[in-house]
């Protein structure tokens, strides 16, 4: 655990900008000399035989992994609660939802072609989320 915590330490450091390369590479040689090549003997050891049999008998399960921390529709929805809320609830109490909703409906011909490819990639998402249930 505490070499794994070492790798992703490092890594952290590699990662930095080239502003950073002192600091960088004071942190790498810091850990090089507490830690010595322990993390490179993790990698060479064996499994046990039971542990191996565990991970054996366990079912496979299909990851969904995404880059992105928030959704751009996500993004879009939070700010319309916060931003444009109020002037949606004056309308939807004045004009009626159907009037916002035809709002919404006549912009569909000027989304563009980014806007596009976020509803395609939030619905493939959304079926990949119902997939893992």
């Amino acid at each position: 655990m505490a070499n794994q915590r070492t790798a992703a330490s490092l890594s952290w450091g590699i990662s930095l900008p080239r502003r950073y390369s002192l600091p960088r590479a004071y942190c790498a040689n810091w850990f090089e000399k507490i830690f010595g090549g322990l993390i490179d003997l993790v990698s060479r050891c064996t499994v046990c035989d039971w542990w191996q049999n565990f991970v054996d008998e366990l079912d496979k399960v299909r990851l969904v992994s995404r880059d992105v921390i928030q959704h751009g529709v996500e993004r879009i929805r939070s700010w319309i609660e916060n931003q444009v809320g109020p002037s949606l609830y004056v309308l939807m109490k004045t004009m009626g939802i159907i009037d916002i909703y035809n709002i919404a409906a006549s912009s569909a011909g000027r989304i563009s072609a980014q806007q596009e490819a976020l509803i395609t990639d939030f619905q493939s998402l959304c079926l990949a989320r119902r997939a893992a249930l």
